[in-house]
């Protein structure tokens, strides 16, 4: 008896396809709820990112207020902004290091919550290097556009995706500005869900998917 099961039948999926073929492995569902799901990872993150800033302003004896916006918009696109520390965009040291902010976009495993948190000393909500880059996997579109303070890279830098995959380059737009000596940090996060890997319609777009009937309060 032979097979013809051999090593040319194994093959494997990237991160990408992975996350766009199972997307409810990653967000609990394929339907509404995943989409809903998308948001959280995205807010939870933005929410991290605000205590932590708030936390060292606060070490320092500063009285800091802590922003979070959220939109949801007629055609379905979200913006997350939120004026925390800003996403590292300078490689680390290693030879075939990338940037810092292509790893949190684009990697499992990847962000200032792995090996033990050393990016974060405040309490975390995020999923621990995975939910930003399942939210960009399964977008249409992704665009970040961060305020970092950081000795490395200081100052605003955009990246772009389309359906998971890079399409603009990170780029340095702006100088990053000042609040007296307290630099200006944050990021914005604005996306769209793709619509082609989602098991349901949703009728009243990424608002209706907060208004069913299953939504859990958080």
């Amino acid at each position: 008896l032979r097979y013809d099961y051999d090593a040319s039948k194994i093959d494997e999926d990237t991160m990408v396809e992975k996350h766009r073929r199972f997307p409810a492995q990653f967000l609990g569902a394929s339907d509404f709820r995943g989409v809903r799901n998308q948001v959280y990872e995205i807010l939870d993150n933005a929410w991290d990112e605000c205590a932590e800033h708030n936390y060292k302003m606060k070490e320092i004896g500063i009285d800091f207020k802590s922003k979070i916006l959220l939109e949801i918009r007629a055609d379905d696109s979200v913006v997350v902004e939120d004026n925390g520390r800003g996403i590292p965009c300078g490689k680390g040291e290693g030879e075939n290091e990338v940037p810092a902010i292509y790893k949190v976009f684009e990697r499992e495993g990847a962000g200032g919550k792995a090996r033990g948190g050393k990016g974060y000393t405040a309490p975390t909500a995020g999923q621990h290097g995975t939910g930003s880059a399942v939210v960009n996997s399964t977008s249409e579109y992704f665009r970040v556009v961060t305020n970092t303070a950081t000795d490395e890279a200081s100052g605003v830098y955009v990246v772009e995706y389309y359906k998971g995959k890079r399409v603009r380059e990170l780029s340095k737009i702006a100088e990053i500005q000042y609040d007296g000596t307290i630099p200006i940090t944050g990021t914005r996060v604005e996306y769209r869900y793709d619509q082609t890997i989602f098991s349901q319609t949703i009728d009243g777009g990424v608002a209706d998917a907060f208004s069913r009937e299953e939504i859990i309060e958080r």
